[in-house]
């Protein structure tokens, strides 16, 4: 459930409804950062504009006639009668693509898409007055580097964050603020401070000047000597804690490498591969913070780059960004590997709760987790930047107009497996190009992963995509995405997947190469007796070819029918 963002102090952006989390993911910004903006960018999309004309959406003929393909391959399967399909025909849709503006979408990542990746998690960002200066006439905030980690500190302990692992994700100055704010933890002899410390399982930074920066101090200065001239007040205090080679940062630095040692948890580094460019001449053509400056020089934080400059690379486009793939893989890693840890100890209830934080080490011992480095380099295997390239360019919808959906008979009793035994589990949306069919699916997939914490199913969605290149539209890629959603949520799938690879001599490459096998294990997995039931959509399944949509048409309706047969989930 998403929260609003105050500017200061800590703001719960997600939380599993229903449901204990795992894991506390903290988010804190840097110099001239927000606990908001700084993790949002925002992306120019199209949506039906406001004086789209209204439509109905009907079962008729769709684009290039392939809906009746799939009508009638369905048909031949069965009666029609047994393919539930609601008949919106008197619900309002939406107007044709043609007939669109452009609006700018905010994508703030930490809830709109770690969630996704880490759903039993809780993700809170910290917000603190880190301005250089403010560019209207007032004071600004002069708490030195000292002041916010305090005030960090007293944040997390009054939301109780020492109740589970703690993972900090901190852009630029935020690493600083962080590594003081576990050198006050680790001298508190107070228990709830000194838990924050003892609970932290993980550190990953974005461009963190641990040793200073002067093209970020001189910037600083510029700014700074600029705005006071006209009688506005500046924070001198942030700009010397990030000259080069500082005492402070220094003794920062080695107080960090003690505590690190003695509580060892992960730490992560992430570096800016670009500069400022664009801005000026002067500090703005190199990097903000400079290779030796984000490296804390130690082999355990596996530092690698990311393709964007200081102020870029805590923000990203979609799933498919190339930078959230490193970043948001290594916060999933790390979330799976505590999900492993908890279901091994589970948590003991009582007035002294208690967990098991994993140390550094054992996110790669391959004895303690022993499938966690197979899955995740299955997972990779099986991922392709085009899997959610549509999902992300589909509009959210406007208040209530998916309601329609979710109130209609056929789609409860389908959605909540209220149905007799003879009735088909394969629901079919049909309607008119334009009508909005992609953002009610949108939407039904967006609240079945909600419910998912709370109810026992899993679910997985592809968008098919006729535009762009050709992946989005190949069958390979749809089991492709299918499987990597459905293996990535459950480790018993994973393990029944890699038992039937085992068993019949293959290897993931010679499976992703032939689509009939790539079929054959998705089939596999999905008619297993699990525990959890699956629930799948699939949107615009008529953007294949003719001969791909019969084969589709007949793959889905086969699958459905024995589990039907079967009573399987």
């Amino acid at each position: 459930m998403k929260q609003c963002i105050l500017d200061t102090g800590i703001s719960v952006a997600y939380e599993p409804e229903n449901a204990e989390p795992i894991v506390d993911f903290v988010f804190v910004h840097g110099l001239h950062g927000h606990p908001y903006k700084s993790w949002t960018k925002f992306i120019e999309k199209r949506k039906p504009s406001s004086q789209a004309a209204v439509g109905k959406a009907s079962p008729n003929r769709d684009k290039d006639g392939r809906e009746s393909l799939i009508r009638r391959a369905l048909a031949r399967l069965g009666k029609s009668s047994s393919t539930t399909s609601p008949e919106p025909a008197s619900q309002p849709g939406l107007s044709e693509a043609d007939n669109t503006e452009k609006v700018m979408e905010a994508l703030f990542w930490p809830a709109d898409l770690l969630p996704l990746e880490c759903p039993k998690s809780r993700i809170l960002t910290y917000g603190y007055d880190s301005k250089i200066t403010k560019y209207t006439s007032g004071a600004t905030n002069k708490s030195s580097l000292l002041s916010h980690s305090k005030d960090l500190l007293f944040s997390l302990a009054r939301h109780g964050v020492h109740k589970r692992p703690l993972v900090f994700i901190a852009h630029s100055l935020g690493g600083i603020v962080v590594k003081e704010m576990l050198g006050r933890s680790s001298l508190s002899a107070e228990d709830d401070l000194r838990n924050i410390v003892e609970s932290t399982a993980a550190i990953v930074f974005l461009g963190t000047p641990h040793r200073g920066s002067p093209e970020f101090a001189a910037i600083g200065e510029s700014l700074r000597s600029i705005v006071s001239s006209l009688g506005m007040e500046t924070t001198p205090a942030n700009l010397d804690a990030l000259g080069l080679k500082t005492t402070d940062l220094e003794r920062a630095q080695e107080a960090f490498s003690t505590i690190w040692n003695k509580y060892d948890f992960r730490v992560k580094t992430f570096q800016e591969s670009l500069s400022m460019t664009g801005i000026g001449v002067g500090p703005f053509g190199n990097k903000v913070v400079p290779d030796h400056s984000s490296l804390i020089g130690d082999v355990r934080e596996r530092a690698e780059t990311l393709q964007a400059n200081h102020k870029d690379m805590s923000r990203y486009s979609g799933l498919e960004d190339p930078n959230y793939r490193k970043v948001g893989g290594e916060l999933g890693f790390l979330y799976r590997s505590l999900v492993y840890v908890n279901s091994q100890s589970p948590i003991r209830a009582g007035p002294s709760i208690e967990h098991k934080k994993p140390s550094s080490r054992s996110f790669d011992d391959t004895n303690h987790l022993p499938h966690l480095p197979l899955k995740n380099s299955t997972l990779d295997s099986l991922w392709s930047p085009a899997m959610h390239s549509r999902y992300q360019d589909i509009a959210h919808p406007a208040d209530t107009t998916c309601s329609w959906l979710f109130n209609h008979q056929l789609y409860q009793d389908w959605y909540s497996e209220n149905h007799g035994h003879n009735q088909s589990r394969l629901l079919w949306l049909k309607g008119k190009p334009g009508t909005g069919k992609s953002v009610i699916m949108k939407e039904a997939f967006r609240l079945a992963v909600r419910d998912q914490r709370t109810s026992n199913h899993m679910t997985a969605a592809f968008f098919f995509d006729s535009r762009g290149t050709e992946l989005p539209c190949s069958e390979s890629i749809l089991f492709r995405s299918l499987l990597h959603q459905l293996l990535m949520k459950s480790d018993k799938l994973f393990l029944l997947w890699r038992e039937k690879i085992q068993e019949e001599s293959t290897t993931i490459e010679s499976m992703l190469c032939k689509l009939q096998e790539l079929k054959h294990f998705f089939q596999h997995v999905v008619s297993q007796d699990i525990s959890e039931r699956i629930i799948l959509y699939i949107d615009a399944l008529d953007e294949c070819d003719s001969k791909s949509v019969r084969d589709q048409a007949y793959f889905w309706r086969e699958i459905t029918t024995k589990a039907r047969k079967e009573e399987l989930n």
